[in-house]
């Protein structure tokens, strides 16, 4: 992947600022499903969403 294809990539996911990369990725994963399923299931939107998710997978994969 050159870099123009990782800065559309990165451009066109509007989670990406939000995620963590020093997580696992499967976390990183997870944690975008989380995000987007509480965002569209509760009508909210998706920094609202990142606000109530973040603190609990910051907690839980955070390098100590």
């Amino acid at each position: 992947m050159d870099f123009n294809d990782a800065a559309y990539t990165a451009a066109s996911d509007p989670l990406a600022e939000f995620v963590d990369l020093s997580w696992a990725p499967e976390a990183q994963t997870q944690f975008r499903l989380v995000v987007r399923n509480y965002s569209r299931g509760a009508n909210v939107p998706l920094e609202d969403a990142v606000a109530l998710i973040k603190p609990g997978f910051s907690k839980q994969f955070d390098k100590k």
